[in-house]
């Protein structure tokens, strides 16, 4: 899996160090109702990548920490599958890295995004929204059917009411 998600808004389990490892390294699937999030997002981690870029040079770490505040503790990368994006994107040119010079702490890598990966994110952006809407036909089509059977059966009622009130009418002459 590409992502770990947290129950309780990020907080770790109240359990056993050894309890809290065997669920949070086994399967997302084990936190109820969250992993269908996970597989949404698994197809979007070099997008989520470029898009956090976008606002500037960063780090691993901190790209990782920044995804876990925008989405208030509820995801977050494995460091591997972080790592594998970063690859794979400054293979692709999209991004590009450099050593930074830390004067104090380990020296970090820092990712920047290229003009090729500022074009790539808008053209993930624009497939995106096209995925979302196709995706959201499909899923409220039942719905979308309901209310339409809703109101043709209204329709119906009111055309009924309407022609057996005017033939009513007409019987009396």
């Amino acid at each position: 899996m590409t992502l770990q998600i947290w129950e309780n808004d990020g907080q770790k389990p109240k359990k056993s160090r050894n309890e809290w490892a065997f669920r949070h390294f086994r399967n997302e699937r084990t936190v109820t109702g969250l992993s269908i999030a996970s597989d949404l997002i698994r197809g979007h981690t070099d997008t989520i990548v470029l898009s956090l870029l976008s606002l500037g040079d960063s780090y691993g770490y901190k790209i990782n920490k920044d995804i876990m505040e925008l989405t208030a503790g509820r995801f977050e990368f494995k460091e591997a599958t972080l790592y594998t994006a970063f690859r794979r994107l400054e293979q692709a040119g999209f991004i590009a890295s450099y050593w930074g010079d830390e004067n104090s702490g380990a020296r970090r890598r820092y990712y920047v995004i290229t003009e090729k990966g500022k074009e790539q994110y808008k053209q993930n952006l624009r497939e995106w929204e096209k995925a979302r809407a196709i995706t959201e036909k499909l899923l409220y089509a039942a719905e979308k059917s309901d209310r339409a059977n809703s109101v043709r059966c209204e329709n119906f009622i009111q055309g009924a009411d309407i022609a057996q009130s005017a033939g009513g009418k007409d019987d009396e002459k």
